[in-house]
């Protein structure tokens, strides 16, 4: 018996579609029996199929080791489902964890209200209070020690995730548990070295929340001095009352400036008045029938332009005098300092002397 080669060729072809056939059915056989995976709600979700979505992003919550977008879009689907499905406090509570893993979240407003009632509670939740999610870190005295301040209004987060490394190297992983309202205290190699972090807020079945730090850009905590005498801050090395001393003497200089410009419109509003007395004499009357400014037009303008200038020396002096006398006021020393403070000025004809000491 012999077969041609056409024969052989479509035997072969049979073969290889019946091997991959089989290969598929088993493949969809263990995907189906799978643990629940984000995909498969997901497949759910497209389907409107809002209990197998509610039952499957569960599941997979419930197995963690999710990062932090997972477990956002796992929050996602199970509150909508949850919605969906009359579930107000479940949707309500998946809601709340989405939100504060993602303050950005927002859904659309044609949604309907079943959908979008519980995502209203959470998010009023979270405008009601001045926190969200995150951890601040700092070192201890002794620098043998990272504490960690969680802030969890929704008390999510029940680890923390610390990798640290020193610049450069490799990250070592810890994870330490999470009490609320206590700092996490996280021992560190005491090397006097600047050291980078990565914390991640985990909850209870160890998805992460959220992660403070990045590989690119993570939490940089250079060692604190060691030196027994401590490092003064710049207020410690300002001298006791200079803040006070410059305040003073600012107002000081800006008070007697505004006294001399009043001063010095003293000169012009003597003028002034002298060239208002002119004006108003009998030498301005008018003889033949002529007005007294076409017989003193000089005087009206060195009248006018004396008064233009004394007003503005006085504005400017009065602000200016105004304005130290608050400076004065606000930077005024403690009552035993105060008496060895003084300042004043007096005032002449046409000058204006002023002194000061503090």
């Amino acid at each position: 018996m012999s077969l041609a080669v056409s024969d052989w060729t479509n035997m072969c072809v049979l073969i290889r579609l019946s091997v991959l056939c089989l290969f598929l059915a088993t493949a969809n056989a263990a995907w189906a029996k799978s643990p629940a995976s984000i995909q498969q709600a997901e497949t759910a979700y497209r389907e409107v199929d809002f209990s197998r979505t509610r039952e499957v992003a569960k599941e997979a919550l419930s197995r963690g080791s999710h990062k932090p977008r997972d477990t956002e879009r796992l929050y996602f689907l199970l509150a909508m489902s949850a919605a969906a499905l009359g579930e107000e406090d479940e949707a309500k509570a998946a809601f709340t964890a989405l939100i504060g893993i993602n303050p950005d979240t927002r859904l659309e407003k044609s949604l309907s209200p079943k959908l979008r009632g519980p995502y209203a509670e959470a998010l009023g939740f979270w405008k009601s209070i001045d926190e969200k999610l995150d951890a601040r870190a700092t070192f201890s005295d002794d620098q043998k020690q990272l504490i960690v301040e969680v802030t969890d209004p929704a008390d999510m987060v029940r680890a923390l995730g610390v990798r640290s490394r020193r610049a450069g190297g490799r990250y070592t992983a810890t994870k330490v548990k999470v009490v609320k309202g206590e700092p996490v205290i996280v021992s560190i190699p005491s090397k006097n070295a600047p050291r980078e972090f990565l914390l991640v807020l985990l909850d209870e079945h160890g998805n992460a929340l959220r992660t403070v730090g990045t590989a690119a850009r993570p939490i940089q905590l250079p060692p604190r001095q060691t030196s027994r005498e401590p490092i003064k801050t710049a207020l410690e090395k300002e001298p006791s009352g200079a803040k006070g001393s410059t305040g003073r003497f600012l107002g000081s200089v800006v008070l007697t400036l505004g006294a001399v410009g009043a001063g010095a419109a003293v000169p012009f509003h003597l003028d002034r008045e002298d060239k208002a007395s002119q004006w108003n004499s009998a030498a301005c009357e008018a003889p033949l029938g002529r007005s007294r400014g076409d017989q003193c037009a000089g005087i009206e303008r060195d009248m006018n332009r004396s008064e233009q200038r004394m007003l503005i020396l006085y504005g400017a002096g009065g602000a200016l005098m105004a304005g130290g006398l608050v400076t004065l006021l606000l930077s005024s020393p403690p009552s035993a300092e105060r008496a060895s403070s003084r300042f004043g000025c007096m005032l002449g004809a046409t000058t204006v002397h002023c002194s000061a000491s503090f």
